[in-house]
């Protein structure tokens, strides 16, 4: 399992607002999850984790905060649940991860 802050978004619909994305970025992200054979979890919550704080027509928002896992991580833990919460404070959405099963 890995998770946090990647910097950097797996999609173009994971983006809102500010300057074009270069598909690069994305691809080379791919890649990596790709390489290291993780799987983004599926989640529940808003779909953009970081917001610029910003208004009107220089607002942005991002999913930048993730987490990744492996196929092992997924047999071993059973049902794997990932709630994207309420940003509170922070320019970052927390997230809270529940596994069981």
């Amino acid at each position: 399992m890995v998770g946090g802050d990647f910097n950097v978004i797996l999609t173009l619909d994971e983006k809102i607002g500010g300057l074009p994305v270069y598909p690069t970025e994305v691809e080379d992200f791919a890649c990596c999850m790709n390489s290291c054979e993780l799987v983004d979890i599926r989640f529940n919550g808003s779909p953009f984790t970081w917001w610029n704080g910003r208004a009107d027509e220089e607002c942005i928002f991002k999913r930048l905060d993730r987490i990744l896992v492996n196929n092992l991580f997924l047999g071993e833990m059973g049902n794997v649940k990932l709630d994207i919460l309420a940003r509170s404070g922070s320019d970052h959405a927390p997230m809270l991860l529940i596994c069981g099963g």
